[in-house]
């Protein structure tokens, strides 16, 4: 009872999320992503500023 009880709601869950997922795909972005995103930007501009630096300290 114990094994049935724990495989029945881990599979709603998912079917759910699975079921909001393809009616609104925009409604929930799990942290990770965001955070994930959110770093890449950051390094990115990072990478870019460091970039202008040394053209700048080149051409002067």
């Amino acid at each position: 009872p114990g094994e049935a009880a724990s495989e029945a709601p881990s599979g709603a869950p998912e079917e759910a999320l699975g079921e909001a997922a393809s009616e609104a795909p925009e409604a929930e972005i799990p942290a990770e992503v965001v955070l994930a995103v959110a770093l890449a930007i950051l390094a990115a501009a990072l990478i870019a500023s460091a970039a202008r630096r040394r053209r700048g300290a080149g051409t002067v």
